[in-house]
């Protein structure tokens, strides 16, 4: 004899702890990110021009999740010189040469990507209550 599970009693039976009450009420927190991206963040790739002769070409060159594809075509002059990076997301920031070549920046990305990791971070924390270094969350 096979047994039926009556789901509409199921659904209507006390919950099974506060957090699945409020789940099941609606009384629940939704997060929705309050980071945005700044000024320099692109979905589409913006224009890039030619390396000049006394700058090093850094096209090409990976730094944690991001890919150097060229040097950005800023018009404002006020800001230097920036390159263009994609992210392994698929975004594309701007990035000064300096930044680049920092040996201390080998788990870089985006902004948005750096916002999961800190949400990450602070689930686990809450969940365990360890606190991990960025570092143990970069591994992907």
């Amino acid at each position: 004899m096979v047994k039926t599970v009556d789901y509409a009693a199921l659904a209507t039976a006390a919950p099974i702890n506060a957090d699945a009450a409020k789940a099941r009420d609606g009384g629940g927190v939704h997060y929705e990110p309050t980071k945005r991206p700044g000024g320099d963040h692109w979905t589409a790739p913006p224009p890039t021009r030619r390396v000049p002769w006394n700058c090093a070409d850094l096209t090409g060159t990976k730094i944690g999740r991001l890919t150097v594809v060229g040097l950005l075509d800023s018009r404002s002059h006020d800001k230097g010189a920036r390159w263009l990076v994609r992210c392994s997301c698929g975004d594309y920031e701007a990035r000064r040469s300096k930044a680049l070549k920092n040996p201390n920046n080998a788990g870089d990305r985006c902004d948005l990507c750096r916002h999961q990791v800190f949400l990450k971070r602070e689930q686990f924390y809450l969940r365990t209550g360890k606190d991990r270094d960025a570092q143990f969350f970069l591994k992907d």
